[in-house]
């Protein structure tokens, strides 16, 4: 398997290839509207969790799964 042939997920089932799809739209339209709601369902209650800046989330609870998404609400950075 060479890495290309990583990114494909046409030889996985229709199950698995319609859950990631709805997944990645899940969390598209989560972090485009700016909606920590709409993650909800992306996340898991024990998962350690790794941001782009280094911070870091141990798993065990749930109470940080909506908390640790945030976004900017000034207006100097224009919506998508």
């Amino acid at each position: 398997m060479t890495a290309a042939d990583s990114n494909d997920i046409s030889s996985l089932p229709q199950a698995d290839q319609d859950a990631i799809g709805t997944t990645l739209i899940s969390l598209l339209t989560g972090f485009r509207e700016r909606d920590a709601e709409k993650l909800v369902g992306i996340y898991t209650s024990d998962a350690d969790w790794v941001n782009a800046f280094g911070s870091v989330k141990k798993g065990g609870t749930r109470s940080w799964s909506i908390s640790v998404v945030s976004f900017p609400t000034t207006t100097s950075m224009p919506a998508p």
